[in-house]
């Protein structure tokens, strides 16, 4: 998906494209994995996280949520 913030609102909008809805009762079951680059820096695994979670609502301030399960898959060394 690339590496700046279009990247991190890219990856959103797919999520909301495979939830259909927020709030669909199917989200409980839907489960994300991130399989990330060994030296991803923390901040970018945290914005990973926060755009696959929702999103803020900017009229209500609120957090929409998408998906609340997130796991990684096990860190792999560079060949």
């Amino acid at each position: 998906l690339g590496n700046d913030d279009r990247a991190y609102a890219q990856l959103n909008s797919e999520i909301l494209k495979i939830i259909g809805k927020p709030g669909n009762p199917l989200t409980k079951d839907v489960e994300v994995e991130i399989d990330a680059d060994y030296d991803l820096h923390y901040q970018h695994v945290m914005r990973a996280i926060s755009a696959c979670t929702g999103r803020l609502d900017p009229r209500t301030g609120q957090i929409v949520r998408y998906v609340e399960k997130i796991k990684f898959a096990p860190p792999r060394k560079p060949a």
